[in-house]
């Protein structure tokens, strides 16, 4: 078991996401539950969090069909003043494995600080039904959910990815086995592809240059 205090981590969820609704003024969660076992035990465990703050939408609608599915989710979000949460995970967003469309453009992570294995104990602490039965879906996943997540265990515990260099080159790497191996040096060029996803700043730092705006 990843987590040390499972309801302290219910209860701070649940405060965290409260105090970001008060915020931004508004009262409810919108989520897609389906499409993948993943988004569906993801709003099942905040709807169990929540209860009666999340509308869930079951996302019947093609992958090729997902900016019809962002304008479904932006409509309900309208309709009872809501937020759009993702399902997205600590190793998913590190890596970048995520589009800017369909059920991935949201105003918040409530998960993001997590790796999925923690998310599924969570879900289970609380007894959380998903509407998807788990299938085969995160097996035949070419890098599986505790694969991704050991490689950001062990980008936080050596700086594996952000060393500045090949990863091939990292004193870590010569205690790695052969799959280990193979599998940072494919990660390292995802991860190079994608940081501009998660590395978001802005560029043009208009106020650091004086005379330009007020």
């Amino acid at each position: 078991m990843a987590l040390l205090a499972p309801q302290k981590t219910i209860e701070f969820i649940q405060k965290k996401t409260l105090a970001f609704l008060k915020d931004n003024g508004k009262e409810n969660i919108v989520i897609s539950g389906g499409g993948s076992y993943q988004n569906s035990l993801c709003a099942a465990l905040l709807n169990s969090i929540l209860p009666g703050k999340v509308v869930c939408h079951p996302n019947s609608i093609p992958e090729v069909h997902q900016l019809d599915l962002l304008k479904v989710l932006l409509e309900l979000a309208d309709e009872n003043k809501g937020v759009i949460a993702s399902s997205l995970t600590k190793e998913k967003i590190f890596f970048g494995l995520f589009k800017k469309y369909g059920y991935h453009n949201v105003d918040f992570f409530p998960f993001g600080d997590l790796y999925w294995s923690e998310v599924d104990e969570l879900a289970s602490f609380v007894q959380a039904r998903p509407s998807v039965v788990a299938s085969d879906e995160l097996i035949n996943e070419p890098t599986t959910p505790s694969q991704l997540e050991w490689m950001v265990r062990e980008e936080e515990r050596a700086k594996i990815f952000s060393c500045g260099g090949d990863p091939a080159k990292h004193q870590a790497w010569f205690g790695y086995s052969q799959q280990q191996k193979e599998m940072v040096a494919r990660y390292w060029e995802i991860y190079k592809q994608n940081l501009h996803k998660v590395n978001y700043k802005p560029v043009c730092l208009i106020r650091e240059v004086v005379g330009l705006v007020r």
